[in-house]
């Protein structure tokens, strides 16, 4: 018999380094805001004809012949057409929050990709979104643990546990004995 670790379980996601799916008949880099140098630089690594760029804002500008500005709102269904469209064989590159790239990954499977076909840099903040394990409600932009469930107003302790489906950190409540006794807050890394 083994001893029970003192360490919280954990399932983050792992962000490995991006590098170029040579194999692919395409390449659609999606972007959350600004983009990286390094989201720049593998762009610009392929040539012309097999790739094509989204960039995900609510704010209006010009855009240059390669990229279309979509807003966030419109981003999932001009996705979903895009994916109907283009090669089987097309590779994603997403770069911006977590749950921005993960509703995007949620949508590449849907449309039938796999997991292999989307590559996803770093996230470009802490910030996470929480899923509440009582009120079944997602209160976004978290960086601290404890965090306040927007919906039922409980104070949760943010876990280390991912959900793929709700693209969301799992919440639960702290001290349901005495919710008043709660802990100093830490910021999320």
């Amino acid at each position: 018999m083994h001893p029970e670790s003192l360490e919280a379980p954990t399932n983050r996601p792992i962000y490995s380094p991006v590098i170029v799916n040579n194999k692919s008949a395409h390449h659609l880099f999606i972007c959350e805001g600004h983009q990286s140098k390094e989201f720049q630089t593998l762009y610009s690594s392929i040539e012309d004809p097999k790739k094509s760029r989204l960039l995900a804002s609510e704010d209006e500008f010009s855009s240059d012949h390669e990229t279309i500005v979509v807003t966030h709102s419109a981003l999932k269904e001009k996705l979903t057409r895009l994916l109907a469209e283009l090669p089987l064989s097309t590779t994603i590159y997403l770069q911006g929050c977590e749950a921005f790239m993960w509703d995007l990954h949620s949508v590449a499977i849907q449309a039938g990709m796999v997991a292999e076909q989307v590559k996803m840099f770093t996230p470009v903040s802490r910030q996470r979104r929480l899923f509440c394990t009582h009120c079944h409600h997602i209160t976004e932009d978290v960086t601290h643990s404890p965090a306040v469930c927007s919906y039922c107003q409980r104070n949760l302790l943010v876990r280390d546990h991912f959900s793929r489906l709700h693209s969301a950190y799992v919440g639960v409540q702290i001290n349901a004995e005495d919710p008043a006794d709660l802990p100093l807050p830490q910021e999320l890394s």
